[in-house]
């Protein structure tokens, strides 16, 4: 499997291995600021990730250009909390609510076992958006 990893401006490289992707994302979380990348199998599903710090979240969609697209969700947060974090793609920001932020070692986990598996590791919950 191949994917595209991008930043929607500034570069692209395509990711051919579970170690290239670990690598490039713990790299880019280091660096980034609140910045979302996108992961493409352009065969399958895609992803937008938001990257910067201790906490991200994944959006996913299954497959093909259109909906469904699926946020991540940590119920550990109350669903009625009302805070978020602004997160920038492409020159577009959006208003990640609290309720979708992952831990970034979560993402990580929930990335990879995809890319070796085609498969979320249990325990993920999600929301159609």
């Amino acid at each position: 499997m191949t994917w595209s990893l991008s930043d929607g401006r500034t570069f692209a490289v395509d990711i051919e291995t579970r170690e290239q992707l670990l690598e490039k994302l713990e790299g880019l979380n280091d660096i980034m600021t609140n910045t979302v990348v996108g992961l493409d199998d352009f065969n399958g599903p895609s992803f937008l990730v938001g990257l910067g710090g201790e906490v991200g979240y994944i959006n996913y969609k299954p497959k093909g250009n259109g909906p469904p697209y699926y946020s991540s969700v940590n119920t550990a947060i109350d669903a009625k909390d009302e805070g978020y974090i602004c997160f920038e793609f492409g020159g577009a920001e959006s208003n990640i609510p609290s309720r979708n932020l992952l831990p970034f070692e979560t993402i990580l986990d929930a990335l990879t076992t995809f890319f070796e598996t085609g498969k979320f590791p249990d325990g993920l919950h999600w929301e159609q958006d």
